[in-house]
């Protein structure tokens, strides 16, 4: 269904999505599907490139593979239907309410690991699970 409608999709023609139980809006762009930001530009890959980085340092390489370990583990539908509840078992924790707005928490690789069905120590190679975000 995705794919029938990214086709019909024209090129300055947002699109809402269902994604871990909100709809986000993408915008057809000449590198591919984009999410819109708030100003309803296409988000640049760049950007989220740099903002990731930001929060996950040197661990990011880590991260990825992880959490591409673990959505490789689940069909298309079922990540969509617990991506939610997922994010939630593995976010980092920080103190609730405006007190925890960009707040730092301890990441914990070995959550994301835990999760999957694969072999959980491939991803982590030698270095640390455990690491703060900021």
């Amino acid at each position: 269904m995705a794919e029938e409608r990214r086709e019909r999709l024209k090129p300055d023609e947002p699109l809402g999505v269902r994604l871990l139980g909100r709809t986000i809006l993408v915008i057809h762009t000449p590198d591919g599907i984009r999410a819109m930001e708030k100003d309803f530009r296409p988000a640049s890959a760049a950007s989220v490139e740099r903002y990731l980085a930001s929060k996950f340092g040197d661990h990011l390489d880590e991260v990825r593979a992880a959490m591409d370990q673990l959505a490789a583990s689940l069909s298309p539908q079922e990540l969509n239907r617990r991506g939610f509840a997922l994010y939630e078992a593995f976010r980092p924790a920080v103190p609730g309410g405006a007190r925890g707005w960009d707040a730092a928490g301890e990441f914990d690789l070995e959550r994301i690991i835990g999760l999957t069905d694969r072999e959980p120590r491939e991803v982590l190679g030698a270095s640390q699970a455990r690491f703060s975000a900021a």
